[in-house]
């Protein structure tokens, strides 16, 4: 079954809202192995909108439109459905009590147009599951079913989730899953990547499945997209992992970086991990020279240069989890001071900024302490409790003022 999402909304065309609500459910309907091909954006115009819905279900099996669903005047996906199926709209009366009592139960007054909500063609129902006061529709036509969403992101996916993708799948009859995995690729152009590759992508348009694609991504390198439908999403992800595999050995050096997928959405891969490092801006330099296998030099033009005082992050970067930081983190900035190592964290406060170009002696407040092992947020000061760390911490704060010249 092939599915078009239709989202409704001049203030889509507009680029004053960015349309989340296709991409996401163009992601869910891969999720249940439906394809969808085209989706369209269309202003609050009725004539527009009718014209959309009609060449719509000309080119698929189903349609989604999200959006339009509101009490106002420029809500007009029930005026659009209705003109489609040459229908008036009707106001249901069971409709109508359930949104009072909704607003009721809230504690809230219901403008009157809000009953505007409860008017549908007489061949539309209702979609049951209704998180907002704006109730969904499923309007069956000679040639296609379609359902009509609101455009508010929480309430569209309540309704997605717990009943269009599967009424959608019922009516599909043919219960499916897509998988895909991006594969990330170094030093060549497109036209040469698929030049590479188009052995391969000859043989896998004689079969069908798996499809291949070519992103530009930027300075992230061309990437290869692998998509693939099976009954199951075992059987899916299983088709991706072998091309996948089949292109790797095809790009030999080409191949690098991390992949995204390998099933459903974007997960990480058995061999990738999330690695957590102390790390700052005055870190850079030190890496990049330790890639580089470069020295940091003493002095420049006869006069000594300080040293660099972050450190390489080399060694986290390449996956060792066991790399802990060897210094410490400083701060000074108009007389409000910290330093931060390991776990342990003291901050100070400043005086108050007379002018800019006052310089600012340094601060005179105690110092605090933090453990942000177990208080990211610097809220329990544990000054009091040791006493020790802070001084230990503000004595490498001396000794690091007094090598950088800043007292």
């Amino acid at each position: 079954m092939n599915v078009e999402v239709v989202a409704v909304g001049t203030e889509l065309l507009l680029g004053q809202i960015v349309d989340t609500n296709s991409s996401w459910i163009g992601e869910q309907l891969a999720l249940v192995g439906l394809d969808s091909f085209f989706q369209t954006k269309v202003g609050d115009n009725l004539d527009r909108l009718v014209d959309t819905l009609r060449r719509a279900l000309d080119r698929s099996d189903a349609v989604i439109v999200c959006g339009g669903l509101g009490p106002t005047q420029d809500d007009l996906t029930r005026e659009a459905l209705g003109v489609l199926v040459e229908e008036p709209l009707d106001e249901d009366d069971t409709m109508v009590e359930r949104i009072i009592e909704m607003f009721g139960s809230r504690g809230r007054r219901m403008p009157m147009n809000n009953l505007n909500q409860a008017r549908k063609p007489a061949s539309a129902e209702f979609i049951p599951v209704m998180p907002g006061t704006a109730p969904g529709l499923v309007l069956p036509t000679q040639h296609g079913v379609v359902y009509a969403v609101p455009g508010v992101p929480w309430e569209m996916k309540e309704m997605l989730t717990g009943f269009v993708l599967g009424d959608l799948s019922r009516r599909s009859g043919d219960p499916a899953a897509i998988a895909s995995r991006t594969l990330r690729t170094w030093g060549e152009s497109e036209s040469g990547l698929s030049e590479m590759l188009a052995p391969r992508m000859a043989e896998l348009d004689e079969v069908g499945n798996p499809t291949l694609a070519f992103l530009a991504s930027g300075f992230e390198g061309l990437k290869v997209r692998i998509t693939a439908k099976a009954a199951d999403a075992a059987a899916a992800t299983e088709i991706v992992d072998e091309e996948a595999d089949h292109l790797r050995a095809l790009l030999g050096s080409r191949h690098g970086g991390p992949e995204d997928g390998g099933g459903f959405g974007r997960r990480r891969n058995a061999d990738q991990q999330i690695l957590l490092a102390d790390a700052h801006l005055i870190d850079l330099l030190p890496t990049i020279l330790d890639a580089a296998g470069a020295g940091y030099p003493a002095e420049f033009g006869g006069r000594s240069v300080l040293p660099c005082e972050g450190q390489s992050l080399l060694s986290a970067l390449r996956g060792d989890t066991r790399a802990e930081r060897e210094k410490a983190l400083f701060w000074d900035f108009r007389g409000c001071r910290a330093v931060r190592k390991g776990r342990w964290k003291i901050v100070t406060e400043g005086p108050p900024r007379l002018h800019i170009n006052i310089p600012l002696p340094f601060a005179t407040g105690a110092w605090e302490l933090y453990d942000l092992e177990t208080d990211r947020c610097e809220t329990n000061d544990l000054s009091d409790r040791h006493p020790d760390i802070v001084r230990e911490l503000e004595a490498l704060w001396l000794d690091w003022s007094a090598r950088c010249g800043r007292s």
